[in-house]
């Protein structure tokens, strides 16, 4: 995501946690929180997404979401393990 102009009002913290019991919800091992704040607004404020797991689906898609409606135009977070080597092999970039 790479709107200068829309990041710039916001403050964010990505943090991760010790390994916990995450096996469900297709989260891995470790919590990886990130927590977004209106930046004029602050810190003491509410923030205006999460705390969010990325490393679970559903903190992706709640992430996806947020800014989808944030910058009016579909936003999808994705992980490495989303792509396999076929899917950059198939693009026709280097054939």
């Amino acid at each position: 995501f790479t709107a200068p102009e829309l990041l710039a009002t916001l403050d964010t913290e990505y943090r991760i946690e010790n390994p916990g019991n995450n096996n469900n919800n297709n989260c891995d091992n470790a919590k990886r929180l990130l927590t977004i704040w209106n930046r004029k607004l602050g810190r003491s404020s509410i923030p205006v997404l999460g705390p969010v797991d990325m490393a679970c689906l559903s903190g992706r898609e709640e992430t996806s979401r947020y800014f989808t409606e944030l910058c009016g135009r579909k936003v999808q977070c994705v992980v490495a393990s989303d792509y396999s080597i076929d899917n950059f092999s198939r693009s026709g970039d280097g054939d």
